[in-house]
């Protein structure tokens, strides 16, 4: 388990051969349950090490949300930050794939 590693701003090499490199755009794979997968651009923020192999890569994210404001007696849009922690490291620089479009 990667949890008890700290995150390390280093450059990350995927499974493809893209360097990716903190602060990058990415798109960012994950799986959810019950197989679900979400794609979502994301910024890369580091990954954790263990013995000379990359154990997990770090992105945030952001969304957008909707919330009840019971003040105002309507929806508002709310914008979330998300640290996520990608276990299979699937993460690909966004410009590669612009460039390919």
């Amino acid at each position: 388990m990667s949890k008890g590693l700290p995150i390390q701003a280093i450059d990350f090499t995927n499974s493809l051969g893209h360097i990716v490199k903190p602060g990058d755009k990415v798109i960012a794979i994950s799986a959810g349950y019950n197989h679900s997968v979400k794609i979502r651009e994301a910024e890369y923020i580091g990954c954790r090490v263990k013995n000379g192999k990359v154990q997990s890569v770090t992105v945030r994210s952001s969304f957008k949300n909707q919330r009840y404001n019971h003040d105002k007696g309507r929806y508002e849009q709310v914008e979330h930050l998300r640290l996520s922690t990608l276990p299979a490291c699937r993460i690909y620089p966004l410009k590669v794939c612009e460039n390919n479009a």
